[in-house]
């Protein structure tokens, strides 16, 4: 469902603790003129920009689940030189891109020409003031950025998303990402038995790793699923022709809508389903550096051997509903397109009724779903 109107306004009307995760991306602060009256990012001032931004995600944090999930992408600008009594600024996006071009405004920043004005961490901050609980800063690595045509610094390549939760218990699908080429190349050895598990005190503690007592004799496998994904995200940046401003990748919206907005919720109880995962073996794996207290002998670090047995149930056997994803700054309507392809349901806010028109011509082929009237106040 998409509803057109300023952020801020438009959330007043949307139930307390309705929505399950947010993905969103605010207009950069002096990026762009959007030529839309009230539109984000024109404010004359970092601090009134910083505190706009603020009230409607304090608007966000009304309207999210207690277990709900909170990621925003965010970038920052460059404080330029001074020209004909205005501020000239420019972007981090990247300076040969239509969205990124130094333009002339009215803005003020009271900082040295050339500086970067750490907008992303002063948001952040600011959210931290206001009961938000930062878990993380990721790193949105774009391997093809474009090139920028500054000589005097290092070309930016990346963007800050930060994951902010409301409470201490939300949910969150734990994400994994491929062992790294020199950890399976030691597993490897290990398998083949050319190496010993590992030295302990500079000496082997068995020269082959099938002498260890406590080998079960089944062959050594490190993590089916791989290791715990990590905080820099590589991942290309991909143009939308129709619109002409930058659009976020379907495939960074995706990351953060398989850890941070359950697929299932229980009509009744709106307790989300997970994955029971149980484990049904542990194969011995590496010798610890730390010894145990009883034997003095170094400890053996195990390879956890898991199963998936299904979804959880809460038992209340009413039914389950799809989980809903808000982006209140929908833009060209990648979030919802994202999320009505992984049978999620959507709230999107855009003030100019043009991108929505976009946004409905890019669900066209996917979108099935009803209006949400029932979340909406009256």
């Amino acid at each position: 469902m998409f509803l057109q109107g300023d952020a801020l306004t438009t959330l007043k009307d949307i139930n307390n603790e309705t929505v399950d995760c947010i993905i969103t991306s605010p207009p950069y602060w002096a990026l762009r003129d959007y030529k839309v009256e009230g539109q984000i990012g024109q404010e004359k001032t970092i601090n009134e920009y910083v505190n706009h931004l603020i009230q409607i995600f304090n608007e966000c944090k009304r309207v999210l689940k207690k277990e709900g999930t909170c990621w925003i992408v965010l970038g920052d600008t460059y404080s330029a030189v001074h020209t004909g009594g205005y501020k000239s600024i420019k972007s981090t996006v990247g300076a040969n891109r239509p969205e990124a071009q130094e333009f002339k405004q009215n803005k003020q920043t009271n900082y040295p020409d050339k500086t970067l004005c750490m907008i992303p961490e002063r948001f952040a901050i600011k959210m931290i003031d206001n009961g938000w609980i930062l878990r993380n800063k990721i790193i949105w690595y774009k391997p093809n950025c474009m090139p920028s045509s500054a000589t005097d610094r290092f070309t930016v390549d990346y963007e800050y998303i930060y994951f902010f939760v409301k409470s201490k218990k939300y949910y969150f699908k734990t994400q994994y990402e491929p062992l790294a080429d020199s950890t399976n190349e030691v597993y490897e050895r290990i398998q083949e038995g050319t190496t010993a598990i590992k030295r302990f005190g500079g000496v082997n503690k068995y020269k082959n790793w099938k002498e260890n007592p406590m080998y079960s004799g089944k062959p050594y496998n490190p993590n089916d699923k791989g290791r715990i994904k990590r905080t820099v995200w590589k991942i290309s940046p991909k143009p939308f022709p129709e619109a002409h401003f930058a659009v976020f990748p379907e495939e960074l919206v995706k990351q953060c809508l398989d850890a941070g907005c359950p697929s299932e919720i229980c009509v009744k109880c709106n307790k989300p389903r997970k994955e029971i995962v149980k484990i049904i073996d542990k194969i011995p794996g590496q010798w610890s550096n730390r010894t145990e207290t009883e034997t003095g002998h170094p400890k053996m670090i195990y390879n956890v051997v898991r199963e998936n047995q299904g979804l959880s149930d809460c038992g209340c056997k009413i039914g389950f509903k799809q989980g809903i994803i808000l982006d209140p700054f929908s833009g060209a309507g990648t979030t919802a397109l994202v999320a009505t392809k992984n049978n999620r349901q959507f709230i999107g806010i855009e003030l100019n009724p043009d991108y929505i028109q976009i946004s409905k011509k890019r669900l066209e082929p996917y979108i099935k779903q009803t209006l949400l009237p029932k979340f909406i106040s009256s």
